[in-house]
């Protein structure tokens, strides 16, 4: 089924981007399937071949197939010799630690496939983040064997505190390899992995190596540059990753004061809380990427959070096209992009989606207001304050509010591109009256 109407206006597919297993031999130590793989499941063949097809039916740019351990999963070569000739892309991530000859072979034919390696450390690193004793050695031989058979293969590095001290070597010591590029990103905590299988602070980069992960990102920029070697990094984003490392660092202070502190009677603070710029209205994602776990549940971004919602599609319900193309699901897409929705994330989506990269790592003006709006978390303005006879002293600031408001759901419908939608344009419609209700007065 290929949207038309409406839904041609609101789906923009660029990526499927499917969890076929949650099987792994690995056990990282930053990676949310610590949690999941406590109780192993996997798609079946039929669900996965489904997905692929709807992938190529609609024309998406890039078919993800990721676990778990996607090599694990017991029809990955028959996907990879059905799909991997394919317009769409299909991309595999890989720990880099069981592949077998029988995989390279399959992997050779596929001229659309893309394979993407991780490597997050070089020897004892790498060993102790993929919690696999002999990984490095593993992904070394992988990668040979892959060179061998003219595989086009891209690297990944989840940056972390175990692996900070070392991004530069593992850059240069992976330079020489073919690889079309290397993804340098940081480590990104879900929000439903329990603390007991995941530690934040044994993973998370800490304030005080904030100057730290700045040189060691930019010294990488600088040598890739000089190499000709294509990474995933630009000066704006690394400031983004710093500013996160800080941001993180000065709201774990606030939560944890010093006995000092808690002798004294601090100030009371009158700065808003700072969070990670962020697009607001204008996330691309849930248009544009569809998400589909191990246990078959459909949903238009992996990082909102829809069981706080009670919002929930499977596979279990419907075959993936009738479920993508169903009211429930628009609804979830435009739960997530709409006011009060998504209140925002971090780096996962600045590789996904290059407007969301530029909204939030160089943002306009506009773009400025709307994260600013998007974090505000203020109730909206309703048609009755601009009777009340308080409305006059509170004035211009709330005439202004309204207005930003307003250019805020303004923006947000040249972008959703629905003006036929209720959701969208019914609070615009509210806070342009009272905007002008308000100049009359």
């Amino acid at each position: 089924m290929i949207p038309t109407g409406a839904d041609a206006a609101l789906f923009d597919f660029k990526r499927v981007f499917v969890v076929v297993s949650n099987v792994c031999n690995c056990r990282c130590v930053m990676c949310n399937n610590r949690h999941h793989s406590l109780g192993k499941s996997q798609l079946t063949f039929t669900d996965v071949h489904r997905i692929a097809r709807f992938a190529v039916d609609n024309h998406v740019d890039v078919l993800d197939l990721s676990g778990g351990e996607p090599f694990e999963f017991p029809h990955i070569a028959r996907l990879i010799r059905e799909f991997g000739a394919s317009e769409t892309t299909l991309n595999i991530v890989t720990n880099g630690t069981i592949m077998t000859g029988d995989l390279v072979d399959a992997i050779a034919q596929a001229p659309s496939l893309r394979l993407q390696v991780s490597t997050h450390g070089l020897g004892k690193v790498e060993d102790d983040i993929k919690a696999l004793r002999g990984a490095a050695g593993k992904v070394e031989r992988t990668l040979g064997l892959l060179e061998d058979a003219g595989v086009s293969v891209s690297l990944a590095t989840v940056v972390q505190r175990r692996n900070l001290h070392q991004l530069m070597d593992i850059y240069r010591h992976f330079s020489m390899f073919p690889a079309s590029h290397h993804s340098f990103v940081m480590y990104e905590p879900m929000g439903d992995v329990p603390p007991e299988h995941i530690d934040p602070d044994d993973v998370r980069i800490t304030a005080d190596r904030a100057d730290e992960l700045r040189e060691q990102m930019m010294a990488v920029i600088a040598a890739a540059h000089a190499d000709g070697n294509v990474i995933n990094l630009d000066p704006p984003l690394v400031e983004k990753y710093v500013e996160r490392v800080l941001v993180e660092g000065s709201a774990k202070a606030s939560s944890e004061p010093s006995k000092a502190a808690e002798a004294s009677t601090p100030e009371p603070s009158s700065a808003p809380a700072k969070h990670f710029s962020h697009p607001g209205l204008l996330c691309t994602i849930p248009r544009r990427n569809l998400f589909i776990d191990h246990t078959g549940d459909v949903r238009p971004c992996f990082h909102f959070d829809w069981q706080a919602l009670n919002s929930h599609c499977s596979l279990s319900e419907a075959p993936i096209d009738e479920l993508v193309f169903s009211p429930a699901y628009r609804e979830m897409i435009l739960t997530a992009i709409g006011p009060g929705g998504c209140p925002g994330c971090d780096a996962a989506c600045y590789i996904w989606d290059p407007d969301f990269r530029r909204r939030a790592t160089q943002p306009n003006a506009d773009d400025t207001l709307v994260a600013m709006l998007a974090e505000r978390g203020a109730p909206w303005p309703s048609p009755h304050d601009a009777g009340d006879a308080a409305f006059e002293g509170r004035g211009r600031r709330e005439l202004r509010m309204a207005e930003a408001r307003a250019a805020y759901l303004e923006e947000a419908l040249r972008t959703v591109e629905l003006s036929s939608s209720w959701r969208i344009t019914a609070p615009l419609r509210r806070l342009r009256r009272l905007a002008r209700i308000a100049r009359g007065r």
